[in-house]
């Protein structure tokens, strides 16, 4: 097998000959061009093979430098986000200058916890009232709800305290937050529910997931059976069309009846 050559190899190989290039005159005539003293600072002429092995290692050594410095900016970031347990003490450090970098860390550290707080407050604050906007919205809806369930069915405020003694008895608060929160179709839910006392404790026992997918179901069902509204309104008035020759303009085009018209 064989061994790939490296850029020194090459170079200890090359003639040490300076390359003396070919030129043709106007005439056609090949001449050698005189061989001139190399000039202070000037390059060795190398093969492309030995140029392309330099370049490839010049790559090489450029992309380990680039990772290197990352690596190093990656470690001291660990060592700069490193969190103190507690105040340092001089007495637990070899120097000044070391318990001096830790004390301004610690103040850092400090000040940075208190600004973190202070947003997790301001954050958890408009999220409360979010919430609270929220409920009462879902709470208004279903006082109207309310309103029309107690005139659309019987024992309509049995069935919701039958469903609150249970909520408050397992602590079912997902069913009930469920319920309320359903669209136009609560008091259809509370009247079921009412009236099915079974399948009321069966849900209450439930998951927080599983009461909500349960009353989920029941309002698909009861959706399902609610009879469609019939309006009182009288129906529309039929739509007029021409005069006493309507029928037979309807079998003629107009650029015909227009014809027949123009005739008489």
């Amino acid at each position: 097998m064989e061994t790939e050559e490296t850029p020194q190899a090459e170079l200890a190989n090359e003639p040490t000959a300076p390359v003396i290039e070919d030129k043709t005159t106007s005439e056609g005539l090949e001449t050698k061009e005189d061989s001139k003293p190399k000039e202070e600072g000037h390059k060795e002429k190398y093969s492309r093979r030995v140029e392309k092995s330099i370049g490839r290692y010049k790559y090489q050594a450029e992309e380990t430098g680039r990772e290197l410095t990352a690596a190093n900016a990656r470690i001291a970031e660990l060592e700069q986000g490193q969190r103190l347990p507690s105040e340092p003490l001089r007495e637990n450090y070899a120097t000044e200058e070391e318990h001096e970098r830790d004390t301004k860390r610690w103040s850092k550290q400090n000040e940075q916890d208190i600004r973190a707080d202070e947003r997790a407050k301001v954050q958890a604050g408009n999220q409360e009232r979010e919430q609270l906007r929220r409920q009462q919205k879902v709470s208004d809806r279903y006082g109207v709800d309310r309103l029309e369930g107690a005139k659309k069915f019987d024992n309509y405020q049995r069935s919701e305290n039958e469903i609150l003694a249970v909520v408050q008895r397992d602590g079912a608060w997902a069913m009930r937050d469920a319920i309320i929160g359903s669209k136009k179709n609560s008091a259809e839910i509370v009247n079921y529910l009412g009236n099915n006392l079974d399948e009321l404790d069966e849900i209450a026992s439930l998951s927080r997931d599983e009461q909500i997918r349960e009353i989920f179901e029941i309002e698909q069902k009861v959706k399902a059976k609610a009879p469609k509204t019939v309006s009182d309104a009288p129906e529309p008035a039929g739509k007029v069309t021409g005069g006493a020759n309507s029928g037979e303009t309807s079998k003629v085009s107009q650029r015909e009846w227009n014809m027949k018209k123009n005739r008489r």
